[in-house]
């Protein structure tokens, strides 16, 4: 990709929300999003559904994992919130956006897990989440120079049936033009991969500066903060 593609505003980077003070959330509210309170009943009971099944016996870290495993359904239900509230913000939803397709060859399940953390994990169950990205998508500019940039140095997206049948190499030396689809025929088919890539990366950049705005419950920090008692450092 050239330098002039880019994701509009969508580039600051954030790792979590900001953990609150002990007494700066009333009781009973895990989060603030947005200035809008997220009850601690609604993660309690979503981290108490989806926990894994630990037994009954104590063992070492259990009630660490549990903990663990309460603080990462807060990230995920906040997300859900953020996304709800940008929904209703941009008048975005389900019915209202087309949805993007996978990358050929893959299922959109495949596509959203490849991006890993909070930002998987919602795309893979929310609807409202996935018509943000496709909000997102229809809102990138991907230059015609790097249409052509990426037709050309990836010949072997491009080999006709004729070349594959033919075990034609398109590394070694300059591929035939015969053996390559007209840049003309596959230029549809590169802009909506470069739009997907441009969205996914958009939507979690846009997740991660949202964070700004969230106000975590101590008991709810992010897994990994350094800053909350469970958390674990290794190497």
């Amino acid at each position: 990709m050239s330098a002039h593609t880019h994701t509009h505003e969508y580039t600051h980077v954030r790792t979590h929300a900001h953990e609150a003070p002990a007494s700066s959330l009333p009781p009973g509210v895990a989060a603030s999003v947005h200035g809008r309170p997220l009850a601690a009943a609604l993660v309690d009971e979503r981290a108490a559904a989806t926990a894994p099944a630990m037994g009954r016996e104590s063992w070492p870290g259990r009630d660490r994992a549990r903990r663990q495993h309460r603080r990462w359904v807060a990230q995920v239900v906040v997300a859900e919130e953020l996304v709800r509230q940008a929904c209703e913000r941009l008048d975005v939803g389900p019915d209202t956006v087309q949805p993007l397709a996978p990358a050929p060859g893959s299922s959109p399940d495949e596509d959203y897990a490849d991006l890993g953390g909070i930002a998987s994990a919602l795309l893979l169950r929310s609807r409202p989440a996935r018509a943000l990205v496709a909000y997102f998508a229809d809102r990138q500019h991907i230059p015609e120079a790097d249409l052509r940039t990426y037709y050309e140095r990836n010949p072997d997206r491009f080999l006709t049936q004729e070349a594959l049948q033919e075990g034609v190499d398109p590394y070694r030396g300059t591929p035939d033009a015969r053996h390559l689809v007209p840049f003309d025929r596959a230029r549809a088919g590169i802009e909506a991969r470069l739009r997907r890539s441009l969205a996914h990366r958009a939507f979690v950049s846009w997740l991660d500066t949202e964070r700004e705005a969230v106000v975590l419950a101590p008991g709810y920090e992010h897994p990994g903060d350094p800053a909350q008692p469970d958390a674990e450092h290794r190497h």
